[in-house]
């Protein structure tokens, strides 16, 4: 790893994350539009992430110790094999028997990507050096909902909702080579085998350690805040504020600036703070504004500026999240990240399961009043289980040491 050059390592793992996550959030904005041709409601279109994050979130765990043994690269080019796999089964739906197979086979993508990325970062590069690539990593995660959401919305005006992921099909298979072939090998790991008893207890060190614990607590909370409010928003706009699909293809893009203004400052000064607090305060920041939203009588550019501020908190938690478990973790990156990757996967099935339940129970306003609950739990899982003997400490404070 020593000879591969830094820029090309964070190009090709922004290029993966950008690929990724616009596979994630490819579907929601164009729920009305298969509610419409497929005649399935909005709510029941809604389970889809839910099934989807739900089976990564199990199959993560499998993964974690796998990959410490494997190695990340050969596991992150399955995960973009299942971008393409997803884009392909979507396209071609004509039931929602298909797009729930689609959504179990993406489940792979959503429990690789941003766990191996991470351990891919916080395994070869110096403390300093590993936040600002997990900082580029969320921007480009960000990149995907500003720049990519909206070209598919173009792309379905032109050539209908289909057409999207047949643009999607097309990207995921640059990513998939950059995958397998351009990341750097992973160093010799010896003839080890991943047994289960093994695997299984590769999570010990993680489980026993109640600070780790709360980082876990708050990420599943914010997750959940989440997608209870983005697995919903296109609906939302179109519903209850007019909006067609183009726009809110728009709406999705400025709110992505937020998560690019977010992760970018989470790499640089702000990151600089005590994480655990900033962690904090950011989480319960995140749920308010995202309920609120939602929840207050607003138009749709007002709707659209107070989720953009929210995500921008959203931004900071994921690069602190990240950056907290790689310097504090007793046990393996791959495995640590992983687990990262299924407590926010669990988050998200239970806040786009919860959703569409609130959903059908009291509409938007009831779904809404969801998120700051969430973001409060969140906030208190880090308090109560924090490092009670330690002073908090910045990341450049810890790189420094």
């Amino acid at each position: 790893m020593a000879r591969f050059p830094l820029f090309a390592l964070l190009a090709t793992l922004g290029t993966i994350a950008f690929v990724g996550t616009l596979a994630s959030m490819a579907l929601s904005p164009f729920f009305p539009n298969l509610s419409t041709e497929l005649g399935i409601p909005v709510a029941l279109l809604g389970q889809l992430p839910a099934i989807t994050m739900l089976l990564a979130a199990g199959l993560g765990l499998v993964l974690g110790p796998l990959a410490d043994v494997m190695g990340y690269r050969r596991l992150l080019a399955i995960g973009m094999g299942a971008v393409l796999v997803t884009a392909l089964l979507t396209l071609s739906a004509a039931s929602y028997a298909v797009l729930v197979v689609a959504a179990i086979v993406a489940a792979v993508n959503r429990a690789t990507l941003f766990p191996l990325c991470y351990a891919i970062a916080g395994s070869r590069l110096a403390p300093e050096s590993a936040r600002r690539a997990i900082s580029g990593v969320q921007m480009t995660a960000g990149a995907a909902v500003v720049v990519g959401i909206p070209l598919l919305t173009t792309v379905a005006a032109l050539l209908e909702w289909r057409g999207a992921f047949g643009l999607l099909a097309v990207l995921a298979i640059p990513a998939l080579l950059l995958a397998r072939f351009v990341l750097p090998p992973d160093p010799p790991r010896g003839r080890r085998r991943a047994r289960p008893a093994e695997m299984l207890r590769a999570y010990a060190p993680l489980l026993r350690d109640p600070p780790l614990l709360g980082i876990y607590g708050a990420i599943f909370s914010r997750t959940a805040a989440g997608w209870l409010i983005v697995t919903y928003l296109g609906a939302f706009l179109v519903s209850e504020r007019g909006l067609d699909t183009q726009q809110v293809g728009i709406a999705f893009a400025l709110v992505g600036v937020g998560h690019i203004l977010g992760s970018g400052l989470a790499g640089g000064r702000v990151g600089r703070l005590p994480l655990r607090p900033l962690l904090g305060g950011a989480n319960l920041t995140f749920g308010t504004l995202a309920g609120a939203s939602l929840l207050l009588p607003l138009d749709a550019v007002l709707v659209v500026a107070v989720l953009t501020v929210a995500l921008i908190g959203n931004g900071v938690c994921e690069v602190t999240e990240a950056t907290l478990l790689a310097r504090e973790t007793a046990g393996g990156q791959g495995t640590t990240m992983t687990l990262l990757g299924s407590a926010s996967n669990l988050g998200a099935a239970a806040g786009s399961g919860l959703g569409g339940l609130l959903l059908a129970l009291g509409g938007f306003p009831l779904l809404a009043l969801a998120a700051p609950l969430a973001g409060l739990a969140g906030a208190l899982a880090l308090w109560t289980l924090r490092r009670r003997q330690e002073a908090p400490t910045s990341v450049s404070a810890s790189a420094d040491s």
